[in-house]
């Protein structure tokens, strides 16, 4: 099972080589057919969502081969727990709105100047500013004066709870993390996209109305107060994200491949 087009190409030429039998998946974690795809070989090619199913045949790949079951996210995104009692042991205002704030595992984007600006004007709400691995930027923050209502963190394996707290995800279109999110039932404002496949997830998502871009601070911070106010936006965005995202991707590709094998 391949989760990168890489390894998808390796396993193809070898496939091809040596003509092993062993049954081969690819998991594509992108709302959109990336290049190359249509290079590779394998059996199985298990899309995020059916109205992609178009656009992988256009490039090129057997629609046969195509199973549009949804992108797969750990179990514990599945996992409900209490906002109320969540808050209190991360130490947060129970009575207070919550943004989450994000930029990958590699802390990507203008998050900076963003958090900056959000926790300015946003004061009756807190923040949970996410990292990753870019301690530049963890190292930058610390030394700016920030409100007290930022909460900075560096990595984290807490991503799941510290969506349950959130009322708005704030972060770069991945196709994983926003899928996480979704499966949370979380609203979300798409900011800093890498053009290709990060600006085609947020095409998608918008055009599917599973959430909201940002094209710059200004309208990230007008976009957080009309959710914030508006419940009739979060509701639809919500509503959206239920329609097309299946939480349960990960059983049915699982299930998939073992009946494959037992047949």
């Amino acid at each position: 099972i391949c989760t990168h087009i890489f390894c998808a190409q390796t396993i193809s030429y070898l496939q091809k080589k040596y003509n092993f039998t062993a049954i081969t998946a690819a998991i594509i974690t992108d709302y959109t057919c990336a290049p190359f795809w249509e290079e590779t070989c394998l059996n199985y090619y298990f899309i995020p969502h059916k109205d992609l199913i178009t656009e992988f045949v256009k490039k090129g790949l057997d629609k046969n081969k195509i199973l549009s079951f949804g992108l797969p996210v750990h179990s514990k995104f599945k996992c409900n727990y209490t906002k109320s009692e969540l808050k209190k042991e991360l130490n947060l205002n129970p009575n207070m709105k919550h943004i989450l704030i994000m930029g990958g595992s590699m802390g990507a984007g203008n998050l900076l100047e963003t958090t900056l600006e959000l926790s300015n004007k946003l004061l009756n709400v807190e923040f949970t500013v996410i990292c990753g691995h870019n301690n530049d930027l963890f190292e930058k923050l610390k030394r700016e004066d920030l409100s007290k209502n930022v909460n900075l963190l560096s990595f984290s394996d807490s991503i799941d709870k510290l969506m349950d707290i959130s009322d708005i995800l704030i972060t770069k279109p991945g196709g994983l993390t926003s899928t996480e999110a979704m499966v949370k039932n979380l609203p979300i404002i798409l900011i800093n996209p890498i053009p290709g496949v990060e600006s085609a997830n947020c095409n998608f998502f918008t055009s599917h109305n599973m959430a909201l871009s940002s094209n710059s601070i200004d309208e990230t911070i007008r976009l957080c107060e009309l959710i914030l106010k508006d419940s009739t936006i979060s509701k639809e965005l919500l509503l959206s994200q239920q329609k097309n995202i299946n939480s349960n991707a990960a059983d049915n590709i699982a299930n998939f491949l073992l009946n494959e094998i037992t047949e």
